[in-house]
C-alpha cells in the first residue's frame, strides 16, 4: 500500500473555532455547547464561538 503526504493546518488557527449547534438558542443543547466552548477555549487558549443554526446538519 502506498501512502501519500499529508499536510496539517497551522496551529493555533488564525480564525476562531466554531461549534455549530443545530437547535435554537436557549435550549439544553445550547447551554451545554456554551459551557463546553468556555472550557475548550480556556484549554486551547483560543476563541470558541457557538453558532446556533436550527435545522443545520
Amino acid at each position: 500500500m502506498a501512502q501519500g503526504q499529508t499536510w496539517a493546518q497551522e496551529w493555533p488557527a488564525k480564525q476562531p473555532l466554531r461549534i455549530v449547534v443545530p437547535y435554537p438558542a436557549g435550549g439544553n443543547a445550547d447551554s451545554g455547547a456554551r459551557a463546553y466552548a468556555e472550557i475548550l477555549g480556556a484549554s486551547l487558549k483560543q476563541t470558541v464561538i457557538v453558532e446556533n443554526r436550527p435545522g443545520a446538519s
